[in-house]
């Protein structure tokens, strides 16, 4: 996933569902992200939004993938989510159905200019 400045795309389970972001909120190192979801295995979903939460924990060090955290995407009916998808809700993991830690890669999280 690659997004700035509220757009950009999610590729989520190997292109399981692709979802055009419309909102980042960042605070410190946590980082959520929102949007529409534009194609789907399910097609059910197209037109769902989506939210998913993302937390960086610091660079890998070794063999140690730095502890990074991802949630699960979560997907909502269109009026779902508070504002989305114009208005991401805040940057608070603890808001996350769930947050699983990395097994591989680095979540990099980081607001506009540093």
């Amino acid at each position: 996933m690659s997004a700035t400045n509220g757009s950009g795309t999610l590729v989520y389970g190997i292109g399981q569902i692709v979802a055009q972001i419309t909102c980042v909120n960042i605070s410190g190192t946590t980082a959520v992200v929102g949007g529409t979801i534009v194609s789907a295995a399910d097609a059910s979903n197209v037109g769902n939004l989506m939210e998913m939460y993302f937390v960086d924990n610091g660079s890998p060090s070794g063999s140690s993938v730095g502890g990074d955290q991802v949630s699960p995407i979560e997907i909502g009916a269109p009026g779902g989510f508070g504002g989305l998808p114009k208005t991401c809700p805040a940057a608070d993991a603890s808001q996350a159905a769930a947050l699983d830690s990395l097994d591989a890669g680095d979540i990099v999280v980081h607001a506009k200019g540093s």
